[in-house]
């Protein structure tokens, strides 16, 4: 019975000591929040556009001295694609998002004439192209696919990409 009772305890203790061992090792956590990766997706949003051409962009000009004449424009010139950006997206990613080149300028062949222009009076080329409203979102995930930050929401974007075409005014 000594021995059953000493062989028991004997058990009890090794088991003990696992457990005990056990415990110290799930106590230390098995990551930090420092050894945790994050990344963040990027969407456009709200997306509109339109046909137009680009007043605030003027290509070319030319001006009349007097009252019955015309004038011509015939140049090369280069229409800037601009693409405004918010919350981490690239030019690149909202170029995808709204299927336009992310490059930063388009060449234009500008030739139009005047009608008849009063003295003084101005003809102008515009680059035609389509104008876009839109906005980002932006979450962060840890690696895990917890959102730590976001939804947010940008304001109000814009961005204008140069057909090559052209309008005279």
């Amino acid at each position: 019975m000594k021995q059953a009772v000493a062989m028991m305890m004997g058990a009890a203790l090794a088991a003990g000591l696992v457990l005990a061992g056990a415990q110290t090792a799930s106590a230390e956590p098995a990551h930090t929040d420092s050894d945790i990766g994050t990344y963040t997706t990027h969407q456009v949003i709200n997306k509109t556009s339109k046909h137009t051409y680009n007043t605030g962009q003027r290509l070319s000009y030319c001006d009349v001295s007097r009252t019955g004449a015309t004038c011509t424009i015939s140049k090369t010139a280069s229409a800037t694609r601009s693409i405004a950006v918010d919350l981490g997206i690239t030019r690149s990613e909202v170029a995808g998002s709204l299927n336009i080149s992310a490059s930063s300028s388009v060449a234009i062949a500008v030739s139009c004439t005047s009608p008849k222009l009063n003295a003084g009076e101005r003809w102008s080329a515009y680059p035609n192209g389509t104008a876009f409203t839109y906005n980002v979102r932006s979450t962060t995930y840890r690696d895990t696919g917890v959102v730590i930050s976001g939804p947010t929401t940008s304001g109000k974007l814009h961005a204008f990409s140069p057909d090559g075409g052209i309008h005279c005014q």
